[in-house]
This record gives structure tokens, C-alpha cells and sequence, in this order.
């Protein structure tokens, strides 16, 4: 799993705590940071993410999930449509926490949108429109009284959502 951080720069707490999720499925963690803005669409966040992938991949990574908190979020949903994946290697779900773009990307791959209702930041309403958009491929879920730290209000919640879709998308089977 790829978690890309929001706007302030990387954030280890809420690193650790998605990777709580993903480890219970035997899913390694990897944080990479760019610069405070958490502009991952931006050619540095870019070149950092395309970085991190090959990385991955040399270390015998064949599948990921990439998860974008806040601004990470944004930019992942802006990045899907033109993520370039190392030969071998596939990309088994999205999750956007707190943030994401609309319209929705057109990668065909699940996606699980995590949105607090009252959240100022980034508004629900974008995130529902993306989940619209994607459809069947997608999992919306909204807080109703949280706030953009969703994360950190509702920490069990969210661990809860991502280890569902972590067993889906990784395990279909199950």
C-alpha cells in the first residue's frame, strides 16, 4: 500500500494508522513524502510516486492500493487516469480519505471514498459526485458528523471501512 499525504507534508500518525489496516491483511505500507502542499498531480509528486512504484517493484511489490489523504486524495484521483504502473505490476484499488476530484477517474479498478460530513476543507459534495460517477466500482461512505480529520475522529470507523475493502480487493475469494 502507497499512502500519499495531504497538504502540510507527511503526516507519520495517520500513516500508521491506514497501515494498520493493510498490515492485517499482509499488505506492507510505504509513505512517501513530497513537499508541504501534497500536490501528488504536480510533476515533483509525480516523479516521487513513479519513484516510489519501481521501488516497489524491484522489492518484488506485484500489487498495490494507493490511499491519498486530503490533498493526497485530490491528486490521486487526478494521477489515476494517467498512472503509469511498472510492467508486472497492478494496481488493485484506490481509497481517497478526506479529499478527492471530480469528476471521477476512469481507471477500473475499486475505490473506496471516505468523506466526513462536515467537512470544510473538502466538501462532501465532490466525493459524491466522484461515487456517482464511478459507480459499481465504487464504495462511498460519509460520517455524517465528522469533520476533514475524519481519520483522527473516527479512527475505528475508518480502520474498520479500509480492512473491508482491503479483504475485497485483495482477497475476493474470501
Amino acid at each position: 500500500m502507497v499512502f500519499l499525504h495531504g497538504s502540510m507534508g507527511n503526516v507519520t500518525l495517520e500513516c500508521w494508522q491506514v497501515a494498520q489496516a493493510a498490515a492485517a491483511h499482509a499488505l506492507p505500507t510505504f509513505c512517501p513524502s513530497t513537499d508541504a502542499s501534497g500536490r501528488w498531480d504536480a510533476r515533483r509528486g509525480r516523479a516521487i510516486l513513479d519513484e516510489t512504484l519501481t521501488r516497489l517493484k524491484r522489492r518484488g511489490v506485484r500489487r498495490v492500493v494507493i490511499v491519498g489523504l486530503s490533498a493526497g486524495g485530490i491528486g490521486l484521483s487526478r494521477l489515476a487516469p494517467r498512472l503509469h504502473l511498472p510492467d508486472g505490476m497492478s494496481l488493485e484499488g484506490l481509497v481517497q480519505l478526506s479529499g478527492t476530484g471530480a469528476p471521477a477517474h476512469p481507471r477500473r479498478v475499486p475505490t473506496l471514498i471516505l468523506q466526513g460530513g462536515r467537512d470544510r476543507m473538502t466538501p462532501p459534495a465532490p466525493a459524491r459526485r466522484h461515487a456517482r460517477a464511478l459507480g459499481a466500482r465504487a464504495r462511498y461512505v460519509e460520517v455524517p458528523e465528522a469533520g476533514h480529520w475524519l481519520l483522527l475522529s473516527h479512527h475505528e470507523r475508518v480502520h474498520d471501512e479500509l480492512s473491508r475493502f482491503f479483504a475485497r480487493t485483495l482477497h475476493p475469494d474470501r
